[in-house]
């Protein structure tokens, strides 16, 4: 997939998060690799359930009405995203869980490689 597609912003989520119930890889990429990322995705799941969906800055919207999924969907928690909301504008929400639409996608970097990105990555001072 790093080979095919201009990723930003992924990252391991190693546990269920306030909005999906299982763990997973979160990832971005520009809408214009989108028609080839579905064709590429929908042969090499894998069997994987992927949820895919639009930034529109609503999130609630893009993970309910606004959500395309191949393979089995899974529940998500909306009532979770918006504590998730609370959370966020208290700004007391760990970085590793800020949804999509906080990440500023003119301020990220193109990253191919894991070693490109310090999440997991022991705090300074451990």
């Amino acid at each position: 997939m790093q080979d095919r597609f201009r990723i930003w912003d992924y990252r391991w989520l190693n546990e269920a998060n306030p909005i999906h119930p299982t763990p997973m890889f979160r990832f971005q990429f520009p809408k214009e690799d989108l028609a080839q990322f579905i064709e590429w995705i929908t042969l090499n799941r894998g069997g994987l359930s992927v949820l895919i969906h639009a930034i529109t800055g609503d999130d609630i919207f893009d993970h309910s009405y606004n959500a395309m999924w191949l393979g089995t969907p899974l529940a998500l928690d909306i009532e979770g995203l918006k504590r998730m909301q609370a959370q966020i504008a208290r700004e007391d929400l760990p970085a590793s869980l800020m949804p999509a639409t906080q990440v500023d996608e003119n301020m990220a970097r193109v990253r191919y490689r894991p070693a490109d990105d310090d999440h997991g990555a022991p705090a300074k001072g451990q």
